[in-house]
Parts: C-alpha cells; structure tokens; sequence
C-alpha cells in the first residue's frame, strides 16, 4: 500500500532572509533606475532631432533661395547679388546748353554708383529677423541656434549649434577638392557659393546635414 502523501499545510513556510530583501530591493533599484535613463536617452535624442530639424530648415531656405538670389528682381535685396544700385535721380544724359545768349550750362549728372556687393552679414542680420528661419529654437537652450566656427567634443556648450561652412574648389589634380572655411559675416555673396551645413548633438559631435549651393 502506497504511503500517504505528506499534507501541504504541514510543509515549512517560505520564509524570505535579509539578503533576499536586500536582493529585491537592488532589482526595484535597477529597473527605476533603467527606465529613468531610457527616458532621459528619449529626451536626449529629440533634442538631437530637433537640432538636425534646425539645419534642415536652414539648408531648405538657402538652397531654394540660391536658385533665383541673382536674379534681378529677387525680392530679398539682403540676400541677393547686390544691396543696392545706383541712387535715385542719377541722370544719363550728358552736359546740355539751355536755350539764349546768356544761358548756363547745366550741371553735370552725378555719375551713377558701382553696385555694392552683397555680404554675408548682411543676408545673416536678415534672416534672424524674419520668418520662417527667426522662430526657430536650439532644443538644448531653448534660444536662436548660433552659429560657429566647428563642432568640437570637448565643449558641451556647443549643443545645438549650427556649423555653416564654404567649399572653394581646388585646382585640378589637387590631393584635396575643396578648401573647407567657416563663412563669416564680410564674406561677399554676390557670386555662388558651395556651402555645407553641419549641427552639434548634445556631445559637441557634429552631424553632417547637407552640401547645397546658395
């Protein structure tokens, strides 16, 4: 005959020990612990996006404004081939007699002005005053990106910051085919430019967003 089979309620209790406790305590720890930093690792990278979204717009404007900027009548003067022409009033004809004996010649026309070429800064102040590319904002500081001179890992502040820089072609059969240098406000802009857009992530690292022409 079989044995009778022992009855749970006479079996020992479960008891848990300190270090079990101290265990599951670690466990609740960690597992905050991971999820506060995977939301800190979401925040972090819409930031990064939202920084590459600021280029992007940047990039946008410019390369649709490069397509029509020297033409005559673009609306932007700013930005354009030329500030300004020459002044008003300015006359064509030559020097005339007016009509008697005693008549005076009549002044000479002011000669007209040489356009003045069109300057970086100037097209730069624009921009930052007027939609759409005025609105926007670094999401690390939640003020107007600025521009620099180059991302650079060991400089946090750099966060958000947008790199805009000219590509002058070399001569042929050079090792290199682009001089690479940041474009700065005398740059002039009367003629095309070869521009590259990068930004910095939250590291100062920079994230290449587009080689354009403006």
């Amino acid at each position: 005959m079989n044995e009778p089979v022992e009855s749970i309620a006479t079996s020992p209790k479960l008891r848990l020990l300190p270090g079990d406790y101290a265990f599951l305590t670690l466990m609740v720890v960690v597992l905050i612990s991971v999820t506060w930093i995977g939301i800190l690792a979401y925040e972090e990278g819409l930031k990064t996006e939202g920084t590459k979204r600021n280029g992007e717009a940047w990039a946008a404007w410019m390369t649709e404004a490069g397509t029509k900027r020297l033409d005559a009548d673009y609306e932007i003067a700013a930005c354009g081939g030329v500030t300004h022409g020459a002044p008003a009033g300015a006359a064509d004809a030559p020097d005339t007699p007016s009509e008697g004996a005693d008549a005076v010649p009549e002044k000479a026309a002011t000669p007209a002005a040489a356009p003045e070429a069109a300057s970086w800064g100037t097209c730069f102040k624009y921009l930052q005053t007027h939609a759409p590319l005025k609105d926007l904002r670094n999401p690390f500081t939640d003020e107007a990106p600025k521009f620099e001179a180059a991302c650079n890992p060991s400089d946090h502040g750099l966060a958000g910051a947008i790199i805009l820089e000219k590509l002058v072609p070399t001569p042929p059969g050079s090792s290199t085919p682009f001089v690479v240098s940041q474009l700065v406000v005398s740059d002039p802009i009367g003629a095309r430019l070869q521009l590259r857009l990068t930004v910095c992530d939250k590291g100062g690292d920079g994230i290449k967003v587009s080689e354009f022409e403006f």
